[in-house]
């Protein structure tokens, strides 16, 4: 079945949006004790660099997930629930994402 074949980037595509949506907080709050400032220090670049890295690595993972699944059922419930868990994290007070986003979503996964 090649839905097994897209469990290791669909884990990608759920640990990094984490790293990814929780930056802007911890920044605020001068947390560095976090992937991006650890990927940036064992890297040798700076913490934006390790940011777009990161972010970069997330949307080749999402395009290799989506040409796994190719078009159907799977790829549906594989969207909504991308859809959902970025959508958990920009409605939580708690990364303060409305802050930068407004009531408006910047990210259409359907473009990536």
């Amino acid at each position: 079945m090649r839905t097994s074949y897209c469990v290791p980037q669909s884990q990608l595509t759920q640990l990094c949006p984490s790293d990814i949506l929780s930056f802007y907080k911890e920044e605020l709050d001068g947390e560095e004790d976090n992937y991006i400032h650890e990927r940036a220090l064992a890297s040798g670049s700076s913490t934006s660099g390790a940011l777009q890295e990161v972010i970069d690595e997330t949307v080749a993972a999402v395009k290799r997930v989506r040409g796994i699944l190719g078009d159907g059922p799977g790829r549906a419930a594989w969207e909504n629930f991308a859809a959902g868990y970025i959508r958990v994290h920009t409605d939580n007070p708690r990364y303060r994402l409305k802050d930068i986003l407004g009531n408006e979503y910047i990210m259409d996964m359907a473009s990536f």
